[in-house]
């Protein structure tokens, strides 16, 4: 009898390089605190991402801070 845990491993085992090359993209942000173009690089990289993956994304902007992104997938 299969683990129940098994279908969950192999979907991970399927898809962690993906994951990994998608981490490994945003790390190459130099999204450093003091560096407001790179947050904004990083907050839309985030974004898009969230997008892609079916959520209603917002990127709330105040002057002065960085951006925050917040995505909702279902009912929220």
């Amino acid at each position: 009898m299969p683990d129940r845990h098994d279908a969950l491993d192999g979907l991970v085992a399927e898809r962690a390089s993906g994951w990994i090359a998608e981490l490994t993209e945003l790390c190459r942000i130099p999204s450093e605190a003091t560096d407001a173009g790179a947050l904004g690089e990083a907050a839309a990289w985030v974004a898009g991402r969230l997008a892609r993956a079916g959520a209603r994304v917002e990127m709330l902007e105040i002057d002065g801070v960085p951006p925050l992104v917040v995505g909702e997938i279902g009912e929220g």
